[in-house]
């Protein structure tokens, strides 16, 4: 096949070839003074490439030759189509392939959810559809309620969602057109005691929202996003944290003034401890700003918005992508519902600002414990808060330490990570 005219003034014609199944539609354009043969369909985009493939069932292809430009050509006007072919082959039916048997969602603070995905692939001609599932406690599924035509992938996705501290592991069955297909599913659920708040943004911050007070359009958003899906390095754990922008490659430089709010929470008389950790992204470009504020009751925002009602407790210029933790005593708002609003604003053209795992702590989590230097320590006990021996202390989570002494007394303290 060749398609010949070249204008004049250098635009040129050009061929377009639609394939159409009872299941897809792809097309491809063909530029003019260009010899088609089979080394071209691999330039075929690869959503199209399946479309070159024509199932059981009525199917089209069409040529579509469009003269472009100043109407003067050079050479022929025409397009030319030979060696044009059909090759049978055995309809495969259902044939779909699990690429992935088994799921480890990690470690989560039970009462949170976090996702995976499981991907099928329709090496079938017919297409595959989900029907339903089963799963055991904890573990769920979010079906597509598309079809899956043949030479395509499908994403599905997977959560986990403890109540409860502890390992969990079970099965989620999947009933298809194609069969029945089992993936195994496990995780560890971290206990959340002793904690008030407990955010690590890996349900992609599900309780917080945002308000862009100077409506330049850019807001709080999340590492996902702002790497475009590749957060991994750039977090303080996990998969996710939130991010904040004074300047991106993209748009140039802003002047944010961008809040950003947690759920609220109530504070015991005892009083309570605020945790974060903060970083930059580059060293080449400090200088952003954010504070952290408290504010009593629900976020409002928008016309009802009111800087006046909030409690300003830290401010922080980024100068370092070294993440840093900060600790900030909540005493004075014992006994209130509160919210955390973090607000990136006062600077221009930096970079950017990012937050992850914001806890509340009932305990000081920095809290330093001395004993008796007299006494003489035989042993180290670390414990989870279940009683579970632990060969060390965990990262994440909650630990009971207990230390013996030589005249046989001992002391427990809990640990907050």
């Amino acid at each position: 096949m060749s398609c010949a005219g070249e204008s004049e003034l250098g635009w040129t014609d050009y061929l377009s070839i639609l394939i159409q199944t009872p299941y897809q539609m792809g097309y491809t354009v063909v530029p003019g003074e260009y010899d088609l043969d089979t080394k071209y369909f691999p330039y075929i985009e690869a959503p199209n490439m399946a479309s070159l493939v024509c199932p059981s069932g009525d199917n089209l292809v069409s040529f579509t030759y469009v003269q472009y430009g100043d109407l003067k050509y050079e050479g022929e006007d025409l397009v030319e189509i030979y060696d044009l072919a059909l090759t049978l082959m055995d309809d495969t039916g259902e044939n779909v392939i699990l690429e992935n048997e088994t799921v480890d969602f990690g470690e989560i603070y039970s009462g949170k959810k976090t996702t995976a995905t499981v991907r099928f692939f329709n090496a079938g001609m017919t297409p595959l559809e989900f029907r339903d599932y089963e799963a055991d406690p904890a573990f769920y599924a979010i079906l597509p309620t598309y079809s899956t035509p043949y030479n395509r992938s499908v994403d599905v996705t997977v959560v986990f969602e403890p109540e409860e501290a502890g390992d969990w592991e079970g099965t989620i069955s999947f009933e298809t057109t194609a069969g029945i297909f089992d993936v195994a599913v496990n995780g560890k659920a971290l206990s959340t005691d002793g904690f008030l708040l407990i955010e690590d943004f890996e349900d992609d911050a599900a309780n917080w929202s945002v308000y862009d007070r100077d409506g330049d359009g850019d807001v709080w958003d999340l590492a996902w996003n702002a790497y475009g899906g590749y957060p991994f390095g750039h977090v303080h754990s996990g998969e996710e944290c939130l991010v904040s922008f004074s300047w991106d490659y993209v748009n140039g430089t802003f002047t944010p003034d961008n809040w950003t709010f947690s759920p609220e929470f109530t504070i015991p008389e005892e009083g309570a401890f605020l945790s974060w950790w903060s970083a930059g992204d580059d060293n080449s470009r400090p200088g952003d700003v954010y504070s952290v504020y408290i504010g009593e009751g629900e976020p409002e925002v928008g016309m009802t918005f009111d800087i006046d009602a909030y409690k300003c407790v830290y401010t922080e210029t980024i100068d370092s992508d070294v993440w840093t933790q900060h600790i900030v005593d909540l005493q004075e708002f014992a006994g209130k519902t509160v919210h955390i609003a973090f607000r990136h604003y006062a600077c221009e053209g930096c970079y950017m600002v990012k937050i992850d795992d914001v806890f509340v702590y009932k305990y000081d989590p920095s809290a330093v414990y001395t004993f008796d230097s007299e006494k003489e320590e035989i042993s180290t006990k670390i414990t989870s808060i279940d009683g579970v021996a632990l060969d060390r202390m965990p990262q994440r989570g909650v630990a009971i330490v207990t230390t013996t002494y030589s005249d046989g007394s001992s002391v427990s303290r809990k640990v907050i990570r």
